[in-house]
């Protein structure tokens, strides 16, 4: 943290700020010599990913992505610990910062719905950092569009039959197991979809086609080919897919504004009348304002991490955003607006920076060309 006087506030408490401490002095004093970065080929980002899993595992930072129960950290997945270390982390690596949010991202399906028994294989090992995790959403035709996927889910006696592409997957390639959606057919559209834990060395898993991307990082298309998933590794019920997928993004957006944060308060990018506009009440008439003021709030630090230049009357009047943000845009209007809004900023300044990349090469705009 840039500022440890704002764990004080009452945001906070002193497992917070236990767990903030123990991060900010793994990021200074252990990362550095881990060498992450001295080599950018994909081998070598494997590796470096590899070699930070492991070493918070053993630090027990990775605690933050699993409930108590299972060597966690607190009693349940906690969204403001997880900011806290993203942003601890990202403003010393953003390697190291992915390392973590993936073992969150990858994990976090079966701790929000996962069976006792699933949960026990799985996020103990997460957390010890002997399971590489990995969300695989994606495709090829269906980004944003989560609902369009077409991978498919065919019940084969007590399995699953799963065949199709996966694309832009995280940790691909490097992952112990991933977190496959596919559509199972109950319904049309989104609740015709299921989630599967599927095991990296099951027959018929091929994420061997690397993405090289600007900010290296370990990333890959997922070929699924007849692969048979054991009926007990079907999340949730049947149909229950698409919920799970976006229960979980839901749980990780707020992170990533911190990640803008860990880089934009060093160059005093806060919009401090943005921040009072909002927890005085201060609504514009026009929504489209009032929302781009939302996200610059969140830029200056999602949900109060950054909000120390406020008074502490202002910032207690923060608590409420959530309640006014509901009154404005009710959320049968926009369901999943709360948790949208942290990453607003941060999304918009990352589609300047690629726009002209993406306008010239399409898709391909984001990836490296080795020459």
């Amino acid at each position: 943290m840039s500022d440890a006087g704002c764990l004080a506030w009452p945001f906070f408490d002193d497992e917070h700020r236990g767990y903030a401490r123990e991060i900010a002095r793994w990021a200074s004093e252990v990362l550095p010599g881990l060498g992450v970065g001295e080599d950018e080929s994909p081998d070598a980002v494997c590796a470096d990913v590899a070699r930070l899993v492991a070493g918070m595992g053993k630090a027990g930072l990775l605690r933050v992505c699993a409930p108590r129960a299972y060597g966690g950290l607190r009693e349940g997945l906690d969204v403001r610990s997880l900011c806290l270390a993203r942003e601890t982390l990202a403003r010393s690596s953003g390697l190291a910062d992915f390392a973590l949010a993936m073992q969150g991202l990858g994990s976090a399906p079966i701790t929000l719905y996962g069976r006792e028994d699933q949960k026990r294989a799985f996020l103990p090992r997460v957390v010890a950092g002997t399971a590489i995790a990995a969300f695989a959403l994606s495709e090829p035709e269906a980004g944003s569009d989560a609902a369009a996927l077409t991978a498919t889910a065919v019940r084969d006696g007590d399995s699953w039959r799963l065949d199709g592409v996966k694309t832009w997957i995280s940790n691909g390639g490097l992952a112990s197991y991933y977190v496959v959606f596919a559509r199972s057919g109950e319904q049309p559209g989104a609740k015709g979809i299921s989630a599967f834990i599927v095991d990296a060395d099951a027959p018929g898993v091929d994420a061997s086609e690397r993405i090289e991307v600007i900010a290296p990082h370990p990333l890959a298309t997922l070929r699924l080919t007849g692969c048979r998933v054991p009926g007990d590794r079907l999340l949730g019920q049947p149909g229950e897919g698409f919920k799970i997928a976006m229960g979980t993004l839901d749980a990780f957006r707020s992170g990533n504004a911190e990640i803008l944060v860990a880089t934009d308060i060093a160059a005093r990018g806060i919009d401090v009348d943005g921040i009072r506009m909002v927890v005085n009440y201060d609504v514009p008439n026009d929504p489209e304002t009032y929302v781009h003021r939302v996200g610059r709030t969140a830029r200056a630090g999602a949900r109060g991490l950054a909000l120390t230049l406020l008074s502490p009357d202002e910032w207690l009047m923060m608590a409420d955003i959530e309640k006014l943000v509901g009154q404005v845009f009710p959320r049968e209007i926009i369901p999943g607006f709360e948790p949208s809004v942290a990453p607003l900023q941060p999304k918009q300044a990352a589609a300047e920076v690629k726009r002209p990349s993406l306008t010239i090469r399409g898709r391909t705009g984001a990836t490296r060309r080795r020459r």
